[in-house]
This record gives C-alpha cells, structure tokens and sequence, in this order.
C-alpha cells in the first residue's frame, strides 16, 4: 500500500546488510547547479519554484530516519517521526545522519535569516573533506579522527578554518538535540606551516631554566614544563584525565594523533611529578582546568599559552615542548625505540600497542636520562 503524500518512504539498500531498510521523509526540493551539485536554493514546494537559472534542476531532498532490520521496523519509525519530527536516535545516528539533519534545519527556507550561497558552497566542501567519515556512528567519533582529517588535508587555512567550524556546527546543533555530551571538535588544532621559516623550535637549556625559575609566578608554566618533559602534544595534555595517571610508578596513558600515538604509554620524568601531583589534587576530571573549566585548544592558546609566552619574553608555539622532548631525549643518547614509543611515533612493537613491565622500565629509564 503507498503512503500518504508527506509521510516518507523506505527503500531496500542493495548489498548484503545487516539494516538494510532505509526510511526518509522528505523535507523539501532544492534547486541545483548540475555541473557542481551545489543546491542553490531550497524551496516548500515545487510550485514555489518560478525560473530555474541556467544549468540547473530540481532535486527532492530527505532527511534521514534511520536503517532498519525490516521494513516494518522503517515503517515504525516513520510513524514515530510524524509524531515528533524533532526526535533523533542517538544511539544509531551517523555522521552524514547528524550532516544531513543539521543541513536541513540550518538552511529550512521557514527561517528569516538565510545564510549566503557562499556559506552554503563552503560547508558542502568541507562536508566534502571528512567522506571517511561518513558513515561512522557519530558516538564513536573521537578527536584523532577529526584531526586526522585536518592533518591530511593539504588546503590553505582558510579551509582549514572552514573544517573545524562545520566540526564545531555540527557537534553544537548534535548536542542541542540530546545526540552525545561533549563537544570534541573543541580540542582540534590547526597549524598552517609558514614556508619562509621553520614554524616549531625547542626550547633552549636557558630557556628550559627560566621556565623552572617562573613556574610558581606565571600562570601555566607548568603546563609548558610537562609537555617539554613528556611529549605529549597540547590537545593530548588537555584531554588527559586524572584516572589515566599513574604517580606510583609515574606513567599516564595518553596520545590521540596516530595508531601508534593514541592510547601510549608516557613515563613521567621525576622533575615533573610534583607539578603533575599539584594539578590532580584539584581534584578535576581533567589535568588541565581553566577558571573550574574544561579547556580547548583555542582558549588554552589565548588565555594562558600566549600570555604566558609573553611574560617570559618568549616566541614559542605549544608544539614547541613537544620538540624539546625529542631534542632532549636524542642529546641525552636514548634508545631510539624508546624515544619514538614515547613521542607516539611507529615502531616494530605498535602492532597491538601493548606494554609489557620491561617495555615500561625501558621507557622510564630513557626519560630519566635528561
């Protein structure tokens, strides 16, 4: 039997799936540029479109309900639907699901204020950008896999910028809808290498001495000591929770960037455990808190890095303790494996990323070197 008109439909995907009925509703009819597939307009009805401009047609557009075991199953949630059209699974929900309903309330032609063609061509790229992951359950999805992204992405700032912003629109509309608690995108960085210099530099043994000299006057000092004395990259460190810390036989569980780099295990240098020590008994979920408050990238940056680098009359960038690590390590003669477990880097041993009690003593007796 059809369904009423404006009710939705379901279709059986090809393939051998494990849901393979797909239920959508339609929510309006856009008209596209053929040669891009840029929707230039968005319309009710069709019989609200007048002149289509040269090049174009007319597309029905859908919202996604899900993908289902059966039809009947579809069917069911196309009757839930119509009793709250605003009801998203959470449980279920893919990227492109969040994407494509986000999509459709940002641009709903009911709304007075319409964002311009060239927003819309913008977010379609940088949509365009993350296809891996499309279909990947939007639960699941962590900041490597958006950093990833951002990293293998060879465009000017510009669209890098452009990136993270659709991250963060889609992780605010997915939490305005009850679809996880936080908001990843918020730790995703961006940095755009300046050809006519080298961007990252270490920091020297003078400046390594100032630091210690300062670390109870200036505020976040002891944020630039340990990720010089551990490696680990800004967005790892403000992510870190407590639990991951181990001061007993100081090692943190930690890293985000690579297979290799997420998840490793860190030693913790001897100079850098009572500062590590102070910043747990806050008492905080997280290592690193701003004013009681879980911080991002961007805001650890202008509030604390920069301020801080400007007190010490510095030019460093947050990475910089990353390379100091390396410099460091490599001066002081460590094994090389050790050196490139620590800073996440892949060796013959990250098959599984596990960690025996010598590969642990080995790595603590490397950083006890510097």
């Amino acid at each position: 039997m059809r369904n009423p008109n404006g009710f939705g439909g379901v279709c059986k995907l090809s393939g051998r799936r494990r849901k393979p009925f797909y239920a959508r509703v339609t929510i309006g009819w856009g008209v596209v540029d053929e040669e891009t597939g840029e929707i230039l307009e968005i319309v009710e009805s069709t019989d609200k479109i007048e002149d289509l401009p040269p090049g174009a047609k007319i597309k029905q557009l859908y919202k996604p309900i899900g993908s289902f075991k059966t039809r009947g199953e579809a069917l069911t949630a196309l009757v839930e639907y119509k009793k709250d059209p605003h009801s998203l699974d959470a449980a279920t929900i893919t990227f492109k699901e969040v994407y494509d309903a986000w999509y459709a309330w940002k641009f709903n032609p009911k709304r007075k204020k319409q964002l311009s063609k060239q927003s819309k061509s913008s977010y379609r790229a940088s949509y365009n950008t993350v296809a891996r992951l499309h279909n990947m359950r939007w639960l699941d999805i962590r900041p490597l896999h958006m950093q990833d992204v951002i990293d293998e992405c060879e465009n000017g700032l510009v669209s890098l910028q452009n990136l993270r912003l659709l991250f963060n629109q889609l992780y605010e509309f997915a939490l305005m809808n009850d679809i996880g608690e936080k908001n990843y995108a918020q730790f995703l960085e961006i940095d755009v290498v300046d050809e006519k210099e080298e961007i990252h530099k270490p920091f020297s043994n003078k400046e390594l001495d100032i630091l210690w000299s300062k670390v109870n006057e200036i505020e976040g000092v002891d944020t630039a000591l340990i990720m010089a004395y551990s490696g680990l990259r800004p967005t790892e460190m403000l992510i870190l929770e407590i639990n991951k810390i181990d001061l007993e036989n100081r090692i943190m569980r930690g890293g985000i960037k690579t297979e290799s780099g997420k998840d490793r295990i860190i030693p913790i240098h001897k100079k850098i455990l009572p500062l590590i020590t102070k910043r747990m008994k806050e008492g905080n979920k997280y290592l690193i808190y701003f004013v009681g408050k879980e911080i991002s990238y961007d805001t650890y940056r202008t509030k604390i890095w920069d301020p801080m680098i400007a007190k010490l009359n510095m030019s460093h960038l947050p990475h910089d303790g990353r390379h100091t690590l390396g410099t460091m390590l490599d001066n002081a003669g460590a094994n090389k494996t050790s050196i490139k477990r620590i800073m996440g880097h892949s060796t013959k041993k990250d098959v599984t990323n596990t960690y025996t009690h010598k590969d642990i003593e080995e790595l603590k007796k490397a950083i006890d070197l510097i």
